[in-house]
């Protein structure tokens, strides 16, 4: 299965090759233009067509991992609202220091600090939810193996799965033939670039994870967003996802729902294509198209806020003018840094795969745990935020006598060396909530460690952007939102670029749940196919088309265009093409003779009217 980006961009190839096709008939002419007018016309129809794979599939799912990604959305904009309050926070602070005689300079202080003790409560909350979300994303559950893979019978399986490995032909035929309005049409054509486009494009991602994602779940996943990032970065005019859903969305605002004669058309064709008495009871399409919308508007959630403000000039200068005298750090990376417990060995990090020029990576090739996974980095976060919004409090008679406040050297001193305050210590500056007066102020504003105070906060709001972007990525690498703006991170180029030929397809490595990053060991499952069809170094468009006149590997507007062709003139196709491309390009449905470990394994290809 590929990817919404990947689908559209193989639909627009087809349309646009459709309209160039040399047709000598007027009968085949005539319908192409009736086609090309209807997919014009109404092209959310066409377009939802296209992404029908993935309607099917967020029908027959649990609703695991659209949870778990409405969960990250929730957080994530909690982390937004938190960047931005401390960011309004710094400049009444900064702005009330930089000019304390100015009236009113003690109300616009205090007014900062307020709005920064406002966030302790729910940055408390909130460290919670994003250690437990964290721990959920590493269990990759929401990636769910195979029902092949699993061994289970047909009637078990998802009819995400079943679509895609039985009666794919025909399944596209019995659209053309339901098909009564101009929306129909529309929808049939996305469907059938669908079919060309998944029968190539998992053909392609084959090649680039090792193996089908039967066998390679985790990188097949992080392949196929890779993939999708990439068509996105070639074309920007390629609509997000959420202006995706926003085209595809039919129904009131507010309530959505899928047109009743395109949920006819595609029930009735599913019951008319495969055997109901071989196959699970249909799936409710209206969730399944809700689900599809609520998924595309989701990974559009997770934009980056631009970076944080430099302090004001004044304080630039006495904070950084000095190279060799920095300002000592909010707190340390050791102080926050223990994800998976203090001793324990950091993560291998995903970067890189055999059989390319890329590096192999090792099991010497290690990244700090915060570059993939938050942990503990928050409670960093969270003990300072608490402490700055009036831990210093009881620093103020020590400042008004003119003298240094010694409990607010050492609470920092403890953060570098990873002391963090306890909860009690946290509880009890978070209670500290005393107004300065404008005396109190003026006294306060001379001290040198309130200049120390707005370097902390310019620090506590970097590592708050340095957090969202590492929650971000955590998101990317365990599959569930794209890795835009990342794919020069070789854990993602690799998917980009077709490596040096190997035999195919690869068995699945047993520790795939971690090391889905590095190309599988070449132990081949038998029979191989042999190797993939696209050449090295070639990247997704590939898998697009047209082909060219030297390009012998299919593309989806060939299989897809071929396939018109054949609908429009009455003529029947010989096989359904499996579109996860399980055991090479271009290979029919097909079901397993015993177990699927078998060594070799023994497969029989289906005739075409079984399902």
């Amino acid at each position: 299965m590929i990817d919404y980006r990947a689908h559209l961009t193989s639909l627009t190839a087809c349309e646009s090759t459709l309209g160039t096709l040399a047709l000598g008939d007027p009968g085949l002419a005539a319908s192409r233009e009736e086609q090309l007018e209807h997919v014009n016309k109404e092209r959310g129809s066409a377009m939802l067509g296209a992404l029908a794979d993935h309607l099917l599939a967020h029908a027959a799912s649990d609703g695991a991992e659209l949870s778990l990604l409405g969960r990250a959305a929730d957080l994530w904009k909690q982390g937004l609202d938190l960047y931005a309050a401390i960011g309004a926070s710094r400049a009444d602070i900064e702005a009330a220091l930089a000019d304390p005689g100015k009236p009113g300079a003690a109300d616009k202080f205090n007014d900062g600090v307020k709005r920064f003790r406002d966030q302790v409560p729910s940055v408390q909350l909130a460290a919670t939810a994003i250690e437990k979300l964290r721990t959920d994303i590493m269990h990759h559950a929401h990636i769910g193996e195979h029902p092949r893979q699993a061994d289970r019978d047909l009637p078990a399986w998802g009819w995400g799965d079943i679509f895609l490995a039985r009666r794919t032909d025909a399944m596209v035929r019995m659209v053309y033939r339901g098909a009564r309005h101009p929306a129909d049409h529309a929808f049939a054509f996305g469907l059938l670039s669908g079919y060309g486009a998944n029968a190539c494009g998992s053909a392609y991602l084959g090649q680039v994870v090792g193996g089908p994602r039967r066998t390679h779940r985790f990188r097949d996943r992080i392949a196929r967003n890779a993939v999708g990032s990439w068509f996105a970065s070639v074309d920007p005019g390629l609509p997000a996802p959420s202006a995706i859903a926003e085209q595809i969305r039919f129904g009131p605002s507010g309530a959505p729902a899928l047109p009743t004669t395109l949920e006819t058309l595609l029930s009735s064709s599913l019951l008319e294509a495969y055997d109901p008495a071989r196959t699970p009871p249909l799936p409710d399409l209206q969730l399944g198209y809700r689900r599809l919308l609520r998924h595309l508007e989701l990974l559009d959630s997770f934009g980056m806020p631009p970076s944080p403000e430099l302090p004001l000039p004044a304080f630039v200068a006495t904070l950084y003018a000095d190279p060799a005298n920095p300002a000592p750090p909010l707190f340390s990376v050791e102080a926050s840094n223990y994800a998976d417990g203090p001793g324990q060995p950091p993560p291998i990090h995903p970067t890189n795969h055999s059989g390319s020029a890329h590096t192999t990576p090792t099991e010497s090739d290690k990244a700090p745990t915060t570059a993939e996974r938050c942990g503990s980095f928050w409670m960093g976060v969270v003990a300072a935020i608490t402490f700055l919004a009036g831990g210093w409090i009881p620093c103020v008679v020590a400042w008004s006598d003119g003298d240094r406040c010694i409990i607010w050297d050492e609470i920092w001193k403890n953060f570098n060396d990873a002391n963090r305050p306890s909860q009690e210590q946290m509880d009890w500056a978070a209670s500290q909530s005393q107004p300065l007066t404008a005396s109190e102020f003026e006294n306060l504003a001379k001290v040198d460690q309130m200049t120390r105070m707005v370097g902390y906060m310019f620090d506590l709001q970097n590592h708050l952007w340095e957090g969202l972007s590492k929650a971000r990525a955590v998101l990317a690498i365990y599959g569930l939102i794209y890795p835009d703006g990342l794919l020069d991170n070789p854990a993602y180029a690799q998917f980009t670029a077709v490596p040096a030929g190997t035999t195919l397809p690869l068995q699945a490595d047993p520790s795939q749940a971690t090391n889905f990053h590095r190309y599988p060991p070449a132990v081949v499952e038998n029979p191989a196919s042999g190797w993939g069809p696209y050449p090295i170094e070639a990247s997704p468009d590939a898998f697009v088309g047209p082909a060219g006149p030297n390009t012998p590997a299919p593309t989806a507007c060939g299989i897809a265009l071929q396939t018109w062709l054949q609908i429009m003139r009455g003529e029947l196709d010989a096989d359904n093409l499996d579109l996860d491309a399980d055991r090479g390009i271009r290979h029919p449905c097909w079901a397993a003779n015993g177990p699927i470990s078998s060594d070799p394994l023994s497969v029989r290809p289906l005739p075409y009217h079984e399902t």
